[in-house]
Formats: structure tokens, sequence, C-alpha cells
């Protein structure tokens, strides 16, 4: 990920320094040799990329890359560290203004690194994040970690800056230096206070709970404090390899296989989805769970503990910064899970904050499911999904519907029809639509609703209303126009929704709009999948892992790797493994290792190529003159 972060760095200082000076010769040298030695590590880099950065759920990563961004009054804000608020993150205001400087007054052939270092400085900003989106390998891009590549490129240019006046430049070496004053902690520490790495990991232990965690874990713990505590809740857990106790989250898990489980029950437990939380954990085989008690609105404690009942995880211990929960099973255990409701698509996934029975489908996409597959489900909620195949999609939907399944489709993000050019689907229109600070009033079924109104980020509600329903529930009056959002098409049994409904009651816990959602969804959110526990016995050897299952249709909660083998049919379900009865034995072997060496050797090959191409070519670098 650094490495990638580093090259990404300086792409775009080379393209900034030839835009500017209309000369790409040593730039494309720079950038090929730099990518060669990416190439000759293939025999390391080929598993790491294709089973961790390249594999990544980008939607997860996005989710997950939100929180490595900052506003920008924060982050050019050196008050904040004089008041002490150490934890917030903080660019340097000199740093931004040395890069203006340098941009502004200095000649071209050396302010690509004060460009570049704004570009990042941007890139850091929370406004950023939506056109993470839109980038490849978007999942490289946590941009508060370009920071010392920013600073490193800024340096560049300013050592090569040799026609300003050393007074100037010391300047701004002053400002620099005195704007990271308050970034330092010396002024906070009491010596007589200062403890020992291991002290401090003892004192850590006692003061959170997390020995008292440790210790009575039996399958896996897990720790909701979304990541405050850093890293060393790991090291805690794993302290003595004989005596470790597994994890979900570890540190880092935005590069495991199971980020996109782990992103969800973060966000269930920030926005109070408890039951949802507690239900997933015990999905990923948690029977310790504990709560960072400082991230949990005080009104919220009932909620929480009423929703771990429910679960069958009761209240062990407490104090001042946490919650430590306990499931009601002893040994180690696996699950039998069903659910009556499937979601599918990108976005489909956060109906089940509000109905948990909702399971997350295999694929985005429609074709990769067959009408044998979908018939036993009892509710199919669609959203952000694709299809390679519109009509063939189409039928097995309209099918489905006709067989009594019910279906609701999530209008917003329907692909285009490239037939038409407008988004549809069944032959119905979605058309763009934005509502600023509000919905317009609502009527459902002859009932007038005025729902919550946006804030923050959401204040300009970009979302979509309908056009050729056959039946209408739901409309809005819009600027004397009348807006579709809610209705049927020619199957009863399949319900359009636009204007982005159920995100806003996701997102506002709206009653009004969860009065409408609860009506044409036809479900209880307090039902919850079925989870049968029961007894499995996992055996960890040094290359292989030893699964003795007593039962058909076992989740194990280990996550699915691909350097996982094994002579059975490996069965997975929400990138969890699934085994049957008796005894299932998982090699783990090095993956992709032929790839990697031929690429180890192609890129060898190469690098000594343009070594040698580089030598001949560089018999005249007038470089130095320049500057």
């Amino acid at each position: 990920m650094i490495a990638a972060m580093i090259g990404i760095g300086t792409f775009l200082f080379c393209l900034i320094y030839s835009l500017a000076n209309k000369e790409y010769k040593y730039s494309v040298y720079t950038i090929l040799s730099m990518a060669l030695c990416f190439a000759i590590m293939g025999i390391e880099l080929v598993p790491g990329l294709i089973g961790g950065m390249a594999s990544m759920d980008s939607e997860a990563a996005i989710a997950n890359m939100a929180g490595w961004s900052e506003k920008a009054s924060i982050s050019l804000n050196p008050f904040l560290r004089i008041k002490g608020e150490m934890d917030l993150y903080y660019f340097g205001a000199s740093i931004l203004f040395t890069a203006f400087l340098g941009f502004l007054l200095c000649s071209k052939e050396i302010n690509a690194g004060f460009i570049a270092a704004a570009l990042i400085f941007f890139g850091t900003t929370k406004a950023f994040v939506p056109i993470v989106k839109l980038l490849p390998l978007k999942q490289a891009f946590w941009m508060e970690r370009f920071t010392p590549i920013a600073y490193c490129l800024l340096f560049i240019s300013l050592m090569m800056w040799k026609k300003s006046k050393k007074i100037f430049i010391y300047f701004l070496v002053i400002l620099i230096a005195m704007d990271c004053i308050p970034s330092l902690k010396f002024f906070e520490f009491d010596k007589d206070k200062i403890v020992t790495a291991q002290q401090g990991v003892i004192n850590n232990e006692q003061r959170y709970l997390l020995k008292e965690g440790r210790a009575i874990t039996e399958n896996r713990f897990a720790l909701m404090d979304l990541s405050t505590y850093g890293a060393f809740p790991s090291y805690i857990m794993s302290e003595n390899y004989d005596d470790a106790v597994k994890y979900v989250f570890g540190w880092a898990h935005w590069g495991s296989s199971t980020l996109p489980n782990i992103v969800m029950i973060n966000t269930a437990f920030e926005k109070g989805y408890y039951e949802y939380m507690f239900d997933r954990l015990l999905e990923l085989g948690s029977d310790t769970v504990l709560i960072k008690k400082n991230l949990l609105k005080e009104k919220d404690f009932k909620k929480l503990n009423d929703s771990a009942a429910k679960l069958n995880y009761s209240l062990v211990l407490e104090n001042e910064n946490g919650y430590l929960y306990k499931l009601g099973y002893h040994g180690t255990f696996g699950t039998i899970s069903s659910y009556n409701n499937i979601a599918i698509g990108s976005t489909s996934d956060y109906i089940s904050f509000i109905y948990p029975d909702f399971k997350k489908g295999k694929s985005i996409n429609i074709n990769d499911y067959s009408y044998e597959e979908l018939k036993n489900y009892k509710r199919i909620y669609l959203s952000g999904f694709t299809y390679s195949n519109r009509n063939e999609a189409e039928k097995m939907i309209d099918k489905l519907g006709r067989s009594g399944v019910m279906i609701y489709i999530d209008m917003n993000g329907v692909p285009v029809n490239r037939t038409t050019g407008i988004r549809s689907f069944l032959g119905i229109d979605a058309f763009d639509i934005t509502f600023s600070r509000h919905y317009p009033e609502i009527t459902y079924k002859g009932r007038n609703i005025i729902p919550k109104r946006f804030e923050g980020e959401n204040a300009e509600w970009n979302t979509v209303y309908l056009g050729n329903l056959k039946n209408v529930y739901s409309y809005a009056d819009f600027n004397g126009k009348k807006l579709d959002c809610i209705g049927t098409g020619e199957n009863q049994n399949i319900y359009f929704i636009g204007f982005n409904l159920l995100y806003h009651d996701i997102e506002t816990f709206d009653d009004s709009i969860r009065y409408i959602i609860d009506d044409i969804f036809e479900c209880d959110g307090s039902i919850l999948p079925k989870r049968e526990l029961v007894r499995l016995d996992v055996d960890y050897k040094k290359d292989e892992i030893i699964i003795n299952s007593y039962y058909d249709n076992v989740n194990t909660n280990i996550a699915f790797q691909d350097n996982f083998r094994s002579l059975k049919n490996i069965k997975t379900d929400n990138n969890l493994i699934i085994v049957d009865k008796g005894t299932t034995k998982l090699r783990i072997v090095y993956s992709y290792f032929k790839t990697g060496l031929i690429v180890t050797v192609i890129g060898i090959i190469l690098e000594i190529v343009v070594l040698i191409l580089f030598i001949k070519d560089n018999t005249n670098d007038e470089c130095e003159e320049k500057f």
C-alpha cells in the first residue's frame, strides 16, 4: 500500500513537471524504473495485489477511507494543536503557504513539488472523497497517508529553488519549524509518569477491559472502538502465541477479505443499529464483545443492552471506559443460518440495518443468479445492481414476481438502457432531480407526510423520480409538477422506489419515512436471521487448518483466503468458509507463485534494458544548468 502511494506521488510529480516543461524523457525513465522495481518484486507483490489491494471491496474501502480525510478548517488550523487536540489531523498551514508561494514565485522548471503538495492537501479534504470513486486503484487513495509524500515533494522543489535569496528560504524553513512546535508533545509529558512500552500495554489492558475480555473469550473477541484504540488491542490479543485469542477485527483490517463485513458492522455501531451489529458479530464468531463507552450515546445504553440480550449476549463487566458482553454459549462454535430475504447490489445491504433478515447477495450482477436460487426468498431488494444481459435479467425478475416473490427496486443508480439512453428497468424510467434541504411534502396512499430535513453533506439531495408507473402509491408536488416516487408496473409484486427514501430513513431515523417503508415492505424489523450455534472444532497448524464439523452447511467464521486448498469443495458465504459434516483440511499454499516468478524475471530483464537505454541517452544532461 505504501509503495503504491509513493508510486502515485512520484507519478503526480513527474506528470506536473513534464506538462509544465514539455520534457518527458526523464519522467518516463523515472516512472518506468519505479514500475519495473515493483515488477521485480512480483514473486511477493502479485499474491499481495490479487488477494489484497486489487480484490479489496472498493465501496467498503471508500467508506473506510472517509475516516482518513478531514475538513480543511481543521487540517489547516494550528490553534487546535495549541489547545492540545493532538488526535486531529493537521496538514500544516505553513506547508500550504510555502506551496502557494513557490508556485507563484519560482520558475516552471522546479514548481512541480509545490503544485503536487498543494494537490495532495486538497486530496486530504472531505470534499475529495466523492472524486475518489471515479479514480482507478481507488483503494490506494487514503489521502492522509500521502502527507509525508507531500512534504518530501515540497522540500525537493524547495532545495532546487537555487535562484531564490537565501534569507527567503531561511524564512520559510523557520516558519515551517515554528508550525511544528504545537505538534510536539514534550510539554505534555510528566517525567514521573513516563512508563515503558510493556508497562503501557499492561495499563491499557486493565484500563480498557481488554485483559478481562481476553480471559473470557472462547471463540473470538470483538472490540467496537472504531479503531480509536490504535494497534495495541491486536498486540494484546496475540501477545503470547500459544495463548493467543482469535480476534474479529485486527489492526489494518482494511486488508482483510471480511472488510465489507467489518465496515457494515462499524457503520451499524455508529448509527445505532445494534441488533444488526450483534447479529453480524455472531456470524463472525464473536462470543465476547467489548464496547467503547464514550462512542455510545448515553440514551442508547438500554437499546444496546436489549439488542445484546436478544442475541443471547449479557453484560458481564463495566467500567468508565467500556461495556463487556459475553455470549451465553461455551466453547468454540460455528453457525447454521437461514434468511427469508435477500439484498442484491452494491448499495443494497444497507436495508439490513432496518431489516436484519435480509441476506447480502453473492454478486451485484443479477445474471449471476438463477431463478431456482432466488425463488425461495420472500423478498428481494435490488439497489446498485448491474446486469450483463438486460432482457434475461428483466425476464427472471418478472417471473419471480409472478411466482409470488415480493421485489423492491431502488431506482437510484439503475443502469442506463443503451437503446433509449434513459435509466430504466422493466419499463419504468428514472429521472434525475435534486432537492435542497428537504423533500417536498410527500403523499402516500392519501396521507400527507413531511419528512425530516437533509443535514450536513446531504443538504443537496441528488435522487430520482419515476415515470411510466401503472399504479402510483406515493408522489410529491414539486414546483407545480407531480413527481411519482413509489409504485408498480404491470406486475403488482414488483415495487419501484425513488427519492432514495430508504437511505434517508437509515440516516435520519425518520418515523414518517419508516411508516412508508414498513408499509410497502410488509416486513418486521425485529425479526433476525435464524442462527443455530453448533459445535465446531478447529485445529490451527503451521500450514494447515483442520476443521471438524458435526453438521452440514456450517459457517466456520473463518475468513476465506485465496491461498486455501482442500480436497473438498470449499463453499463461501458472505466472505466466510462454509463446511459440511466431517473433517475438512485447508492447506495454506503460496498463491500465484509461478505468475509472480514470471513477473519478477520479466521485471529484471526490462529493468536492465531501461538502464542501458538510460545510460546511452544520458550523455547530455542539462538539468543542473536550468536550476
